[in-house]
């Protein structure tokens, strides 16, 4: 792993996000770019905004339909990962995260148990099953094992620190944290943004491509089909119904 990539995992990190899967490397650069030489809120807007333009519309209807629905595990939370995408559109933001934090559990810990795998806590969870994956991607030579391994090191970073850290020791802006918002810790005001959602679903997106590490499974995007341009714009047909909904309240 070159110097720079590993400046860049901490500068993600740091950011309270990761390398993620599913993205082209040039993009995740170019965001830690753009992160690196700001701080406070303005690099939480800059996030935000960074992960509205890779987690598009027809993005999102294309994993929805050729990933989420056909890798193993995530299968089993289809539905709910639909509909969470469903409630962001409508800019239902504090469901949408509700939805897909127990899938972002759910599914790591079926994924360490298929993989034999013990842990105590849901944090060790997280350590645990991708210290496995890095120790099967150096052993089977699976991908470009450094940047994989990168991958590993930053989102176990990101469940240890931020996704999973004590909701009081959690001390990024946004909030998309599990305890305060699982718990009730967290009310209206403290979280809810499409920030919080992105980064949940980008978690989600994360264990689909672990379950592929042991199935039949492309790691690429999938491509678009008319089905996913039709799912796509009516994503965009909810986005649309929200602004009226904000303009009745506005």
């Amino acid at each position: 792993m070159s110097v720079e990539l590993k400046e860049y995992e901490q500068v993600l990190v740091g950011a309270g996000w990761f390398i993620p899967p599913y993205v082209p490397l040039a993009q995740i650069i170019n965001a830690a770019e753009r992160l690196k030489h700001v701080d406070g809120s303005e690099r939480q807007n800059i996030l935000e905004q960074t992960l509205k333009d890779m987690y598009w519309p027809e993005r999102l209807a294309a994993m929805s339909l050729y990933r989420y629905a056909e890798t193993p595990v995530l299968t089993m939370y289809k539905e709910i990962i639909s509909e969470s995408i469903e409630a962001h559109y409508l800019g239902l933001d504090h469901i949408a995260v509700s939805g897909l934090l127990p899938v972002i559990e759910g599914a790591a810990r079926s994924l360490a148990e298929q993989r034999g795998i013990g842990f105590k806590g849901v944090r060790t969870l997280f350590v645990v099953l991708c210290d496995d994956c890095k120790q099967q991607a150096q052993e089977e030579r699976l991908g470009t094992v450094n940047e994989v391994c990168s991958m590993m090191d930053s989102f176990k970073l990101f469940c240890k620190q931020h996704l999973y850290q004590s909701s009081e020791k959690y001390f990024l802006e946004d909030n998309t944290n599990r305890h305060g918002i699982l718990h009730g810790s967290f009310s209206d005001k403290d979280y809810g943004r499409p920030l919080n959602f992105y980064k949940c679903l980008a978690a989600v997106e994360f264990l689909c491509w672990i379950s592929a590490f042991k199935a039949n499974v492309s790691w690429l995007l999938p491509g678009t089909s008319n089905q996913s341009k039709a799912l796509g714009a009516y994503y965009q047909s909810l986005e649309a119904l929200a602004v009226a909904k904000r303009n009745i309240f506005s």
